[in-house]
């Protein structure tokens, strides 16, 4: 079954709305549910991440589970390095699907520190960062794969390095000329675009005005079953 869709695009929408929403707001408590899915409260507010390869998401929700008897390794260092912490911005690296959640606060010597929450929403190599002011990574999600390794450095204490999988044009980069090249393939071709966006735009007028269009979240029902959702509509999926 699908459910939300959040390609890079789409993702823009979400992040408006957190920023909004809790920009300001304090960290008042961790709770790690499994090596996957944290929550991070704000106040009344329930901020859920999770990196299931599945279905990687952020969101805030409603009800609210009971932590395990035992706290996990990474909410340690959430713990440590977030609670008591002001969020100062939330927002997206260019156009992909990373969110970035810089926070604020005075730790225990009375210095002023900030940190970084980095989001990388992206199947299987999703993963969910710490980092302090100069992007050094204070702890990690998920540590390093085989795969991954060649890649990148993924330790505590290595600086951070995006996860750049594909060698894609930035949205921001491409003219008519390019669009008519491309034009079909911009999920493969252009970063942040995914199949229902790639399929939404059959003109270059369309793919421009896509970055400034107001969002309409949208359900689609199947026999009165939820089979689809998104910030935008689409004419089929």
């Amino acid at each position: 079954m699908k459910m939300l869709y959040i390609d890079g695009m789409n993702l823009r929408y979400l992040v408006k709305e957190l920023n909004e929403k809790l920009t300001g707001k304090k960290i008042s408590r961790v709770i790690q549910y499994d090596n996957l899915s944290f929550s991070l409260f704000l106040g009344k507010d329930n901020l859920y991440f999770s990196i299931n390869p599945n279905l990687p998401l952020v969101y805030i929700k409603d009800d609210k589970e009971l932590a395990p008897e035992k706290p996990m390794n990474f909410s340690l260092s959430l713990k440590k390095f977030l609670v008591s912490a002001l969020v100062k911005e939330i927002k997206q690296k260019n156009f992909d699907r990373i969110i970035e959640i810089i926070f604020g606060k005075v730790d225990e010597l009375g210095d002023y520190k900030e940190y970084s929450l980095l989001i990388e929403l992206m199947g299987k190599h999703s993963n969910i960062f710490i980092l302090d002011k100069s992007n050094k990574i204070l702890d990690l999600m998920k540590k390093s794969t085989l795969e991954e390794s060649s890649q990148r450095l993924l330790m505590q204490n290595a600086p951070y390095e995006e996860l750049i999988l594909d060698d894609k044009l930035s949205y921001e980069n491409v003219d008519e000329e390019t669009f008519e090249r491309i034009k079909g393939k911009l999920s493969k071709e252009v970063q942040g675009f995914g199949k229902y966006n790639n399929d939404r735009c059959k003109s270059f007028e369309m793919f421009k005005d896509l970055a400034s269009e107001e969002a309409k979240p949208t359900v689609y029902y199947d026999e009165n079953k939820i089979v689809f959702s998104s910030f935008l509509e689409y004419e089929a999926f």
